[in-house]
């Protein structure tokens, strides 16, 4: 897979303009000396034999974590890494089980690409059999500097990238391809994203007012410097006299990172340093205290690592739909209705049509969403058949009910059952029948006990009829499930705390119900962002909760957040602005 092979679009991999590590050394032999000993130059290799999978990725500062090809289509992602730091083998981040995740390689989301995509160096294609082939394997000169064909021609600053010329918003979007940056997340509270750096730099108070960047503290030459003392030299430079608040407690040996960017715990094996230099409390090492998450525009600056550098494949070897729904995924949406209009007509499968359906359905054009669910809902595929009277019963109320009855005998997907099953007793729910949706319900948790969204519901049911100790087991299980869960928690979190702490505050244990009134506000603010409608009612929530228990200048300080919020977006005289300024008022 290593050399220049040539690539599905016609060209050799040297005439892409990429000359590999061994031509850039000739001229800057240190910097490739130094470079070849970081985990960037690492990141892939063959795996030693007696190894679980193919391929090994990471370097092994940390884990590595192994793949394998299977068959002509599919690519694996093993269950089991190994871990540096007890220097043995444990559940791969993200995992449930060593069973290990099967991914096709020309999926809409193009997983198994991007993961090669980033842990190589040069343009990529796919072998006559399906292979993914790559230039060179780990992130070498040319994923940061670019295709360095002319600049041997012609050496000079004008012929090769230098991320050092970036702004740190371009530094951020260039490194986050990879990185990831803040577009990319969605749960802030997550302690596993706090492995994304570039995203939470991008929050930090020293990128948007000091312009610091990876590179202020990073040589990306050198392998990473694990010294608190050479960071804190780093923070001195802009710091040069530091106050701290009356009371602080300073430990002895105490740097400024160990306090301003803490150490968050992923997993027993895992750690990774939270980029979001600020003020913590030592609860809560995501986000810092008194800070929300704002948004970050593009700058459009892309390196050779960006996912839209996986077109060309997708072009060449990808059926229609595969490549409507991956164009789909980077945003184009002109693009994936074109691709995905022709997949319709050529090969007319279920799956193409439920595709194409969604698309219409998000762009808001229900009429002609609606006529192709009818068709895929008559398909002899049983899952897209019922993942269609699905979404028919949201877009049809009235039928709800017959669409997910029907639905749930179609599909002999547990999974989706239960799925269906909730969504039958929320419809139940709105038509005030309570028994035949706590029935589905529990028909749910029977099929999977810890689903969160069936677990919630009916916590919430039983606290509305009483049954208050059942209700708060429910809603404690549900919290729980979401709390040990390594994939995002986003707003589901905020929805079961809220549930869990109004059951709490109903006893009387107010103390408990704020911790999870403050969760849900926190979870929602990450999710939609500071000024959001979505957040009036945990404002709400939490300033009532304040004022109930004796912390009034807070409780004016959210209730104030409410009514600001409640006047932006639905009016100064509407009915949540009136009720923000009663309970402002004491009322």
């Amino acid at each position: 897979m290593v050399g220049w092979a040539t690539t599905s679009f016609g060209q050799t991999h040297q005439e892409a303009g990429y000359v590999g590590a061994k031509a850039c050394e000739a001229c800057h032999a240190a910097q490739a000396a130094s470079h070849g000993h970081t985990g960037h130059a690492q990141a892939l290799k063959k795996a030693p034999a007696g190894s679980p999978g193919e391929w090994a990725f990471g370097a092994g500062h940390k884990a590595i974590t192994y793949v394998s090809r299977e068959g002509s289509e599919h690519y694996i992602e093993h269950g089991l890494s190994y871990y540096a730091a007890r220097k043995a083998m444990g559940i791969t981040p993200g995992h449930e089980n060593a069973g290990g995740r099967r991914y096709r390689t020309l999926d809409p989301q193009g997983t198994a690409l991007r993961c090669f995509r980033c842990h190589t160096t040069g343009p990529m294609s796919l072998a006559a059999d399906g292979a993914i082939q790559w230039t060179e394997p780990g992130v070498q000169c040319e994923s940061c500097h670019g295709p360095g064909a002319e600049h041997v021609k012609r050496p000079s600053a004008s012929t090769i990238i230098n991320p050092k010329r970036f702004t740190p918003a371009q530094l951020n979007d260039y490194c986050g391809d990879c990185h990831r940056t803040a577009r990319d997340i969605t749960d802030w509270g997550l302690s596993w994203n706090s492995r994304h750096e570039p995203a939470f730099l991008s929050q930090s108070r020293c990128f948007e007012k000091a312009e610091v960047s990876c590179l202020t503290c990073h040589n990306a030459h050198t392998t990473v410097e694990k010294n608190a003392k050479h960071y804190d030299a780093k923070c001195s430079g802009c710091h040069t006299t530091v106050k701290h608040r009356p009371g602080t407690v300073m430990a002895a040996g105490a740097s400024c990172v160990s306090c301003h960017m803490p150490s968050v715990p992923t997993n027993a094996q895992l750690r990774f340093t939270n980029h979001w230099i600020g003020i913590y409390d030592k609860t809560q090492l995501m986000t810092p205290v008194g800070r929300a998450v704002k948004p970050v525009a593009k700058t459009g600056v892309e390196s050779s690592a960006s996912p839209d550098g996986l077109r060309p494949i997708y072009a060449a070897r990808a059926t229609a739909g595969d490549r409507g729904m991956f164009l789909k995924s980077r945003g184009d949406v002109a693009g994936a209705e074109e691709a995905l209009v022709e997949a319709v007509r050529t090969r007319r499968s279920p799956e193409d049509l439920e595709n194409l359906a969604k698309l219409y359905g998000e762009l808001g054009r229900g009429r002609e969403a609606r006529v192709l669910f009818e068709q895929a809902a008559e398909s002899k595929d049983p899952e897209v058949a019922a993942r269609s009277l699905s979404v028919l019963a949201d877009m049809e109320p009235a039928r709800a009910r017959e669409l997910y009855t029907k639905a749930l005998a179609t599909s002999k997907s547990k999974e989706f059952q239960v799925l269906v099953l909730n969504n039958l007793a929320l419809s139940y729910r709105e038509s005030k029948d309570d028994r035949a949706a706590e029935k589905a319900l529990r028909q749910a948790l029977a099929l999977d006990p810890n689903h969160v969204g069936a677990l919630s519901n009916l916590g919430s049911l039983l606290h509305g009829s009483g049954r208050v100790l059942e209700a708060e087991r429910l809603e404690r299980q549900a919290l729980a499930v979401l709390l040990k869960r390594s994939g995002p928690r986003t707003a589901e979190l905020a929805t079961v705390s809220t549930n869990l702490g109004d059951l709490l505050w109903s006893k009387g244990q107010r103390t408990e119900a704020l911790t999870h009134f403050r969760r849900a506000l926190a979870v929602d603010q990450a999710v939609y962002g500071p000024r959001h409608p979505e957040l009036f009612i945990d404002l709400m929530n939490l300033g009532m909760l304040l004022r109930e228990s004796g912390i009034a200048g807070e409780a004016q300080t959210v209730l104030r957040q409410a009514l600001a919020i409640a006047e932006r977006h639905h009016g100064a005289n509407s009915d949540e602005a009136r009720m923000a300024r009663e309970k402002l008022s004491g009322r």
